[in-house]
């Protein structure tokens, strides 16, 4: 939800799972030209990735009985859409994981740090697939409960107040009706805010407004929330319009103009979903609808801190 690019610069971060979609790890036969062997195909890349890195990998996973499997025919069969910033990479690592971590691995979870350690996992996991991960999209499907990353760089279990409900806020997802493309933008933004490994004032600044959202909207801060996700919404449109696809920057500017809606990116932008934010769900969604553009709420996991 939050820190999806700042958290290379160090930020915090926010991340709900998102029951919507489902994703399984299964073997079928495999015909050819289907998705299911076009999917294959795509475990044997990473399984000669991880194979590469056995002495990473070796004493994670049980890379025998996976190339087994997946010379067999295992293939990914998920609803998730593939480069629109819902995790669909993170999912793989978590189904891989969750099928193939050695039964020693599963004590990780039995003692303080293990989600630090498995996040570290999941973060040499995901760099096949964008070159630089946090790591942090695997562990919260993996977990499958909300996870933050907090002020010491931790991950840890996210509680939401009930003072911010559907009653008076809805958060959504705008399709842009195109994918993005994670490998090729994630180096580019590193070099724009953080050309020498440090963050630049404008990262430091993302940073910040993305702790301040989390804040609010773990605190149910109304008011923190909202000046937040605009100041958030209006350094974006700044800063990464190359991030945010052509079409939507009409839409976009007239959310932050009107004050209707504040739309933000949601995984690395290029396509993919937007994130919305508005208290008037109801015009928002005659808005979106009026465009033609399909817009699916969000449902905060509410939970007692």
């Amino acid at each position: 939800m939050f820190g999806e690019y700042s958290v290379l610069l160090g930020s915090r971060a926010l991340s709900i799972p998102f029951s919507q979609f489902t994703a399984m790890l299964s073997r079928p036969d495999c015909p050819s030209g289907s998705e299911a062997e076009k999917s294959n195909h795509q475990l044997k890349l990473f399984f000669g990735f991880l194979t590469k890195r056995a002495d990473l990998f070796g004493e994670t996973l049980d890379l025998a009985k996976f190339g087994i499997d997946v010379s067999a025919g295992l293939f990914f069969k998920s609803t998730i859409p593939v480069s629109y910033g819902l995790g669909s990479s993170g999912a793989l690592c978590a189904a891989v994981f969750s099928r193939y971590g050695q039964p020693q691995i599963s004590e990780l979870l039995n003692h303080a740090g293990d989600l630090a350690r498995l996040r570290n996992i999941f973060v040499e996991m995901e760099s096949f697939f964008h070159g630089k991960s946090s790591g942090f999209d695997p562990l919260v499907i993996f977990m499958n409960t909300p996870l933050c990353l907090n002020r010491e760089g931790n991950p840890a279990v996210a509680t939401f107040s009930m003072a911010i409900s559907r009653e008076n806020y809805e958060i959504f997802l705008v399709d842009t009706g195109r994918p993005g493309h994670t490998g090729s933008l994630v180096p580019g933004f590193l070099t724009q805010f953080a050309p020498d490994g440090l963050p630049t004032p404008e990262g430091y600044k993302l940073s910040s407004l993305a702790g301040q959202c989390i804040d609010g909207l773990m605190s149910g801060d109304h008011t923190l929330l909202w000046e937040a996700v605009e100041a958030l919404s209006v350094e974006q449109f700044e800063w990464l319009r190359p991030m945010i696809p052509e079409h939507m920057n009409s839409a976009w500017s007239e959310g932050i103009s009107t004050g209707l809606f504040r739309l933000k990116l949601c995984g690395s932008g290029g396509g993919g979903y937007l994130l919305g934010f508005t208290r008037n769900s109801e015009e928002t969604s005659r808005y979106f609808a009026s465009r033609k553009m399909i817009t699916i709420p969000v449902a905060l996991p509410f939970n007692k801190a």
